[in-house]
């Protein structure tokens, strides 16, 4: 049940870090957003962090492709080129998988 509602909101979420990734030049806040919003979601539905990461990370290169194919000017284009934005998802399996450290030291187990 609590993964049903986590989807849609992690959807949101990376929509969310999408637009923010598209609207700002700086590349650690995009980052730490993704960390965050990777650490958040694992710590609430612990058992998905491996999705919670991905889905996190590649709302940042998504981005940029939906960018690219609806042919809308990006104010901020990464570079060298767009394969370096695959770099989001080492933040995102970072935060993931800290916010199921997070659960497994302070949860009791089952």
């Amino acid at each position: 049940m609590k993964n049903n509602v986590l989807l849609p909101v992690a959807l949101l979420v990376g929509v969310a870090l999408g637009w923010a990734n598209l609207h700002t030049d700086e590349t650690l806040f995009v980052a730490e957003l993704v960390a965050i919003a990777a650490f958040g979601l694992t710590w609430a539905g612990p058992r998905r962090a491996w999705l919670w990461a991905l889905m996190m990370g590649a709302s940042v290169p998504l981005s940029y492709l939906v960018t690219a194919v609806l042919g809308s000017a990006v104010r901020f284009p990464v570079e060298p080129n767009g394969w370096a934005s695959l770099i989001a998802f080492i933040p995102a399996a970072v935060g993931a998988y800290a916010g199921l450290a997070l659960c497994y030291f302070t949860r009791p187990a089952k």
